[in-house]
């Protein structure tokens, strides 16, 4: 929470200072793009540790509870998706993949 409180307050401060494009710019880069290079560390353990569990869960999932006839399926379904992605506009890819993952 309060990662996201600090996050609110820079961008309402950025807001009160009027139309500034490269500062506007270099928040949304540093907010989206690779948001973890500036997590405070405080933070940062935290999101290090869920991160590790969804890759132990995966693995776990992977590894013991799923038959190797559902990892091939699994498989084939991601196979098609990857094809049928190469052939959409760029733009229209994250719209694709934010639909499949939710």
């Amino acid at each position: 929470m309060r990662f996201l409180r600090e996050r609110e307050g820079e961008f309402i401060s950025l807001l009160k200072k009027g139309p500034d494009k490269p500062a506007i710019k270099k928040y949304l880069n540093r907010l989206f793009v690779k948001p973890e290079q500036y997590y405070p560390d405080y933070y940062r353990a935290p999101v290090d540790r869920q991160d590790r569990m969804i890759t132990d869960a995966f693995v776990r999932f992977d590894g013991e509870l799923v038959t190797p006839e559902q990892r091939s399926h699994a498989l084939k379904k991601i196979d098609t998706l990857i094809q049928c992605s190469e052939s959409w506009p760029r733009k229209n890819r994250r719209q694709a993949a934010d639909k499949a993952t939710h």
